[in-house]
């Protein structure tokens, strides 16, 4: 088994100086370490590989994608750019997660929608990654796993599908190179800069999705989402306010089937009837929502 001992007896940034390790909370699925050494700070993150198989995830890639983003001055360095298959050695960024006043601050949202066109305009990795084969990929897996699915699935899913369908026909965002995973506490802010972390799901697809998951998570209100896409496109019009609200339902989706997949591969049968329980929860309530026109 890695362990964070064994990388840093591995890598040559760690030889003959004295290290302190801290492990990192709030990483559920990845483990994550703070690394302070004389000079500098490194976070290293070591890879959960119960859910690679599932997801076709791909390290090397999302390393290749960090690394374009830190000359982009909106990502940490890489420092194993060419090995990051089991673990990812980054610089520390000793900043706060993104809260929801930070998030709604005008000042503070033009710094983080400019780093979310930095990624879309100027990204190049050759990957695919679509958050609405992701939400299948969950209830895939689920079903794989004999896992009894909510009785909603079907009917929220379908809704997945018409919304993609919409998308699919819009040129506006469609397939852009996109981070797919603006949770909150990726986005981190130390009262100048921005910095995206964790850009596992990054990759070629829906670029409103980044927008409409950081609403969901921060809870913006409708002027801050108007204005975040006024920052964005340099215009506000009805046709991109209903691709966000779309979007914000398949951020909903996401949160609820993430709960249906880490259900179906938890090792702990506490932990798997917990998350099971919450996402009959999430499911059956999006399923009673009214769609959209």
């Amino acid at each position: 088994m890695l362990t964070i001992e064994k990388i840093i007896e591995k890598e040559s940034i760690f030889s003959d100086i004295k290290v302190n390790c801290e492990e990192l909370p709030g990483g559920y699925v990845n483990k994550t370490y703070k690394i302070k050494c004389t000079d500098r700070i490194y976070c290293v993150r070591i890879n959960n590989s119960r859910q690679t198989p599932y997801l076709g995830l791909d390290t090397v890639q999302e390393a290749q994608a960090i690394q374009q983003a830190n000359l982009l001055g909106i990502a940490p360095k890489v420092y194993n750019l060419d090995h990051a298959v089991e673990y990812l050695i980054t610089d520390f960024f000793a900043g706060k997660c993104l809260s929801g006043d930070d998030a709604s601050s005008p000042e503070i949202m033009k710094k983080y929608v400019r780093a979310l066109k930095l990624v879309h305009d100027n990204i190049k990795v050759d990957r695919i990654f679509s958050i609405y084969d992701q939400l299948n990929k969950y209830i895939e897996t689920a079903r794989i796993c004999n896992m009894r699915l909510p009785a909603g699935t079907g009917k929220v899913m379908a809704e997945v599908e018409r919304i993609r369908k919409i998308r699919s026909n819009s040129k506006l965002l469609y397939k852009v190179f996109s981070h797919n995973d603006t949770f909150n506490n990726n986005i981190l802010y130390d009262g100048d800069s921005v910095c995206i972390i964790d850009w596992e799901y990054c990759g070629y697809g829906d670029g409103f999705f980044d927008f409409a998951h950081l609403a969901n998570c921060v809870g913006l209100t409708d002027e801050d989402q108007q204005l975040m896409l006024k920052l964005y496109f340099g215009y506000y019009e009805p046709e991109i306010w209903e691709m966000l609200r779309q979007m914000k339902y398949i951020s909903d989706v996401y949160g609820a089937t993430w709960f249906i997949f880490h259900a179906s591969i938890a090792e702990d049968e506490t932990q798997k009837e917990n998350f099971m329980n919450t996402a009959h929860t999430l499911v059956n309530k999006l399923a009673d929502q009214i769609t959209f026109k």
